[in-house]
């Protein structure tokens, strides 16, 4: 387990030196956006008490596939 721990290390460090050395730069992912979930109450017949959410991206278009 320690050896393949050290190999994947390894690799990874040959991959990000062959990316510094090509120029390329690793990015970031951009922050998720914050859109508000609303809670579903009336969905029928709730013996265990289950909560229900829905959630609506803040950029939503009109007719989504």
């Amino acid at each position: 387990m320690l050896r393949s721990r050290l190999l994947r290390s390894r690799w990874f460090g040959g991959v990000l030196a062959l990316a510094a050395a090509f120029g390329v730069s690793l990015q970031a992912a951009p922050p998720a956006a914050a859109a508000s979930l609303t809670q579903i109450t009336s969905f029928g017949n709730n013996p265990t008490g289950l909560q229900m959410y829905l959630y609506v991206p803040n950029n939503v278009k009109a007719n989504p596939p």
